[in-house]
């Protein structure tokens, strides 16, 4: 119920927020990382070590990437909901690609949903945290302009002109991937807690190739402060926490990040590492969605949402409501690249 301000002002009251549909698809060519042009042997050594193997490559643009998580979501949502939608929020960072500076693709994907009234609302500022940007965002919209629902879409291609891949410094390889889910005020199979977000423009100047010790000194400190922002802001420690889904770099990496605050190395998730490595933001919703389908995890359970950038952090608790439920089928049928939605 909203709040009383005065005459004619009523200002949208706070409601338990949840996550459902969640459903993506990865890029449609698979590669193994000796696929990988110009790299040389210790970095392929390196990041098979690292626990990769694999990386998805695409021939489509990113809306056309995004379009079929986005029908598979929106089909799933009761008729109430799916009537409510009135914005859709499209995160990514590849910015490059025309299909996002031209009304042709993006008018075929919403007309196709069938939601003449759906607006879409563009994050792209804030790299491998846009899901987190996306999220707040998508939580003000409901909070502050009574919306049922809002549709979220997390996606990203790699430009050609970078045929490496390469995330610097040289710690994982860029996949294209595309995730879509539902921020709503039905019940669903996690509820949203607090989220916190934090950059360091400083760092952002800094070359990390050139100058990796100090770089890695500041991102110690980001990650550390965005975590205790979120613990703060939630009443909750550490030991609160069933799971920690970070992106996917290497297991190297996700282990410095949550060792960091000291959450054990076997509560964060790397099942993902070797299927399709780094998926840019839509590593956190991809991963939470496999999670939740192959794990026991009991409702009341808590898991940490991280995203890390090259400068910029966010993290989001996530409970455990109630066991998800995969509603149809995988579009190709084989499980790798898309996968129906968890409602």
């Amino acid at each position: 119920m909203g709040i009383q301000f005065g005459p004619g002002l009523v200002v949208a009251g706070r409601h338990d927020i949840f996550i459902s549909a969640l459903t993506y698809e990865l890029g449609e060519m698979l590669h193994d990382l000796g696929d990988l042009p110009g790299v040389g042997d210790d970095i392929r050594q390196q990041l098979y070590d690292g626990g990769l193997r694999n990386y998805r490559v695409t021939g489509r643009s990113v809306v056309e990437l995004a379009a079929g998580p986005m029908r598979r979501a929106v089909e799933v949502l009761p008729d109430a909901a799916r009537a409510g939608l009135r914005r859709v929020i499209f995160a990514s960072n590849s910015a490059w690609d025309q299909a996002l500076h031209s009304p042709l693709e993006l008018s075929r994907v919403l007309d196709g949903l069938g939601l003449p009234g759906l607006t879409p609302v563009g994050v792209s500022l804030s790299w491998c945290v846009n899901t987190h940007t996306a999220l707040d965002l998508a939580r003000m919209m409901i909070e502050a302009d009574g919306d049922p629902a809002v549709l979220i879409v997390c996606a990203d291609t790699w430009p050609e002109t970078r045929p490496d891949r390469l995330v610097l410094p040289d710690v994982s390889v860029h996949s294209d991937a595309a995730a879509c889910f539902v921020l709503t005020t039905e019940e669903g199979p996690f509820r949203l807690g607090a989220t916190r977000m934090r950059l360091d423009p400083a760092l952002g100047l800094l070359d990390r190739e050139k100058r990796p010790e100090e770089f890695v000194q500041r991102a110690s400190q980001g990650v550390i402060g965005t975590i205790e922002e979120t613990l703060e802001a939630s009443g909750l420690g550490v030991e609160d926490f069933s799971l920690v889904i970070p992106n996917n770099y290497s297991k190297f990496v996700c282990h410095w990040v949550a060792d960091l605050m000291g959450f054990p190395s076997d509560q964060v998730y790397l099942k993902n590492l070797p299927r399709f490595a780094h998926g840019l933001c839509a590593d956190n919703p991809i991963n939470l969605r496999d999670f939740a389908c192959e794990s026991t995890l009991e409702q009341g359970q808590r898991m940490l949402l991280l995203g890390t950038g090259p400068y910029q952090w966010g993290a989001a608790v996530i409970d455990q409501v109630r066991s998800g439920v995969r509603t149809g089928s995988a579009s190709d049928g084989d499980g790798e690249v898309s996968q129906p939605p968890l409602c």
